[in-house]
């Protein structure tokens, strides 16, 4: 009996986009060739990441269950916000910016750099922002799974913040055009 491939926001845009392209990625399993775009997205969520889990109040999720099984009201109201942003230079900021670089996809050497100096500027303006109004989170690259007329569902959220009146805030970074 064939397995019921798992449904995440990709595979389910992979299909409407393409039905036989859908079955390549995740029937087939076939890889595509690297692209600069991607390799950029995954940059800068690796940077993201990296200056945002520091921020996560530890013992914001509830424990005792399974982690597939969680789901937003897993998260206390009551978990005290963070105090703020975690104090970075710019060129640490930058530092950690050039350790998660990815340079797989890119079409010229060109390419590469004019994606790295737009990536540079957007996380100057994402730190600038986020040190005038810091963020609260309570996840960051959080995995969610769950399960949808017998249909397996899963995906990622970027990060989970303590809204200001108290509810929870779930953010999408995007870096595409």
């Amino acid at each position: 009996m064939a397995t019921v491939p798992t449904l995440s926001y990709s595979s389910s845009r992979a299909y409407l986009e393409c039905p036989l392209r859908w079955k390549f990625l995740y029937v087939d399993r076939l890889t595509e060739a690297p692209r600069g775009y991607f390799s950029f997205g995954r940059t800068i969520h690796s940077v993201l990441e990296a200056i945002m889990r520091p921020l996560v109040v530890p013992g914001a999720r509830r424990s005792g269950e399974a982690e597939s099984q969680r789901t937003l009201d897993d998260w206390h109201p009551s978990t005290p916000a963070t105090p703020g942003p975690v104090e970075l230079s710019e060129e640490e900021l930058l530092a950690i910016y050039d350790r998660e670089w990815l340079t797989e996809g890119y079409t010229s050497p060109e390419e590469e750099a004019r994606y790295r100096a737009l990536g540079a500027e957007m996380l100057r303006g994402f730190y600038a922002q986020m040190r005038r109004d810091p963020p609260h989170p309570v996840a960051v690259e959080q995995h969610l799974e769950a399960s949808w007329d017998g249909i397996p569902i899963h995906g990622y959220i970027d990060r989970i913040d303590r809204a200001p009146g108290g509810g929870l805030a779930v953010l999408d970074y995007k870096t595409s055009r």
